[in-house]
């Protein structure tokens, strides 16, 4: 499938074109995972040991039913060459927003990270997403100085073999930012029951099936997603049925609202669909075969059924929220979150969250200051994670 188009070597012509796709693929784009803060190792503080926190109810407390996870968990930032042409290319915020990595899905585990989130695109055939257009790229087509004309991207190890192969594959944004901790959804599977797991783990899904609209003139053209068939429901659920016949079992989330409704009027019970929006649970589905995703617990009005968080959970409805949502992070919502009885909780700010735990462990909600008066926050102890 041709996907590079034909561009001058004159950076200008470019920036409009690319401005464009900035802004077309705004919901695409996913926030850092790494805060600001540092050791004194230099080293990022987002992934902290769980050893030694209580946690306002951490899952290392034995009676604790909070599942923290990673969003985009699978990622690993695109190469300097891509960044820096999307920087050149007056995309800078765009280059900042795909500039993290994450640890193996392994290391994330052991770190205490027990649901995950990946992306997954169609691809019963084999071969769909062999060739990235950031493959054929290089930095001399855009203009860029030495030395960055070579190729943006260079093909990761695998890469070619796994795209070769049918069935779903794990990408953030096809033909621009492809690099993945596991480039199918059948080798994502593999790694997580390879975890010592001892509870259930949740994987929410994102399935994609809206192709990222490139503008007229980009020096990329995006290979089409593929819509959800009947077909591929069934493909879908073949691929994940290992996970859901484990020991305990790996159930997979819906992430998408409409997908949600499409698998729920096929009548599939394999994955687990969101309600999120619904004014009543659907036809022939009982409460423990859907989950609600509430994404900010202090908005005004309920994600599901007309209940609160709270309502949900005592309904033994599985409750998937965030913590926060970058750039910002605010403790108000952080500490809601953690107080709302969401089951699963997802944040961009891992060591904030911890630390935050910890803090209501001892002192509850009602914290003062942002130094939270004699409620000292711990000092964290440097990852254990070897960051790239």
């Amino acid at each position: 499938m041709f996907r590079l188009l034909i561009v001058a070597a004159v950076v200008p012509s470019n920036v409009k074109a690319f401005g464009t796709f900035k802004n077309s693929v705004e919901s695409e784009r996913m926030p850092l995972r790494v805060d600001t803060e540092t050791e004194s190792s230099g080293l990022p503080v987002d992934v902290e040991e769980v050893d030694g926190l209580k946690g306002y109810c951490h899952q290392s407390t034995p009676s604790c039913k909070i599942m923290l996870g990673t969003h985009n968990s699978y990622h690993i930032k695109p190469d300097l060459g891509v960044m820096e042409a999307l920087k050149a290319l007056g995309l800078g915020d765009l280059a900042k927003e795909l500039d993290y990595t994450h640890p193996t899905l392994a290391d994330q585990f052991a770190s205490g990270m027990t649901s995950f989130e990946i992306d997954v695109l169609a691809d019963p055939d084999g071969s769909r997403y062999v060739a990235p257009g950031v493959m054929s790229l290089t930095g001399a087509t855009l203009g860029m100085p030495a030395p960055l004309k070579g190729p943006l991207q260079s093909e990761p190890n695998g890469f070619d073999a796994a795209m070769a192969t049918k069935g779903f594959k794990v990408l953030h944004i096809q033909d621009i930012d492809v690099q993945s901790r596991c480039y199918t959804l059948a080798e994502c599977l593999t790694q997580l029951l390879a975890l010592p797991r001892a509870t259930t783990t949740y994987v929410m899904l994102e399935i994609k099936v809206d192709t990222p609209a490139f503008p007229a003139g980009a020096p990329i053209t995006p290979t089409p997603s593929l819509a959800m068939t009947d077909a591929l429901w069934t493909a879908l659920e073949a691929e994940v049925a290992a996970g859901a016949l484990a020991s305990p079992p790996i159930k997979f989330l819906i992430d998408n609202k409409d997908n949600s409704a499409a698998y729920i009027a096929k009548g599939g019970k394999v994955l687990v669909p969101n309600i999120e929006g619904m004014s009543a649970l659907p036809s022939g589905y009982s409460n423990t075969e859907v989950y609600a995703k509430c994404n900010d617990v202090t908005d005004a009005g309920n994600c599901a059924l007309g209940k609160t968080v709270a309502q949900l959970v005592a309904d033994d409805i599985l409750v998937r929220s965030r913590a926060d949502s970058f750039p910002t992070w605010n403790e108000t919502r952080a500490k809601a979150t953690l107080a709302s009885g969401a089951q699963i909780i997802h944040t961009d700010y891992i060591d904030k969250l911890k630390k935050l735990m910890d803090v209501m462990n001892v002192c509850g909600e009602n914290l003062g200051t942002q130094e939270h008066g004699s409620c000292k926050v711990p000092t964290p102890s440097p990852s254990p994670i070897p960051f790239p």
